[in-house]
């Protein structure tokens, strides 16, 4: 990916020494711009998704201006967008460092504290009397939430396999914040 960008710099360079008026210098910025982006797409895609988005939707409008003539105009913004892109992957590189210390932390603990809230929730519904506090209905619906964290969470690890990792960080937020609120309903520290 690096050596795509520093290629896509160094064509934006000449295509810019070439003249800014000139339909080929135009035409050989956006196709820098083009691979730029290709060869950042994956990563990009997996770790910043909104970023990703918004750099195709600069691409598109580069294009347009250039086949409506403005070759001045399509060169500065693809020049721009290979900038952007660059920046947009280093970025994503700290996310990716970021999100892997977090996933491998949250799936250290997750499934442990799943197997506790299970293991408490199955001693509730063995008593015959719930402790204070706690009734028939509560319990159940911490069943169903169970179920639904349970299923999120394999959700959360598919996302994160197939690379779609800003996708599998905000499952498991949300499959922690439960869990945790649902052990706080059983009586659990966590």
């Amino acid at each position: 990916m690096s050596r795509v960008l520093r290629m896509a710099v160094l064509i934006s360079a000449i295509a810019l020494l070439a003249g800014c008026s000139s339909k080929g210098p135009a035409e050989t910025a956006l196709k820098a711009a083009d691979q730029a982006l290709e060869g950042a797409r994956a990563t990009l895609e997996g770790y910043l998704p909104a970023q990703m988005a918004s750099l195709q939707q600069a691409s598109a409008a580069a294009h347009e201006k250039f086949d409506k003539g403005d070759y001045k105009g399509a060169m500065a913004d693809a020049q721009a967008l290979v900038t952007q892109v660059q920046a947009a992957s280093t970025e994503a590189g700290q996310k990716k460092e970021e999100y892997a210390k977090m996933w491998n932390e949250m799936s250290g603990t997750m499934p442990a504290m799943m197997t506790a809230l299970d293991t408490k929730v199955n001693e509730l519904s063995a008593m015959k009397k719930l402790p204070e506090g706690m009734n028939a209905q509560m319990l159940e619906e911490v069943k169903m939430e169970m179920s639904a964290a349970q299923q999120q969470w394999s959700q959360a690890s598919t996302a994160y396999q197939e690379g779609r990792v800003a996708d599998a960080m905000q499952l498991a937020g949300q499959v922690k914040t439960s869990v945790e609120g649902m052990m706080a309903k059983v009586g659990m520290s966590h």
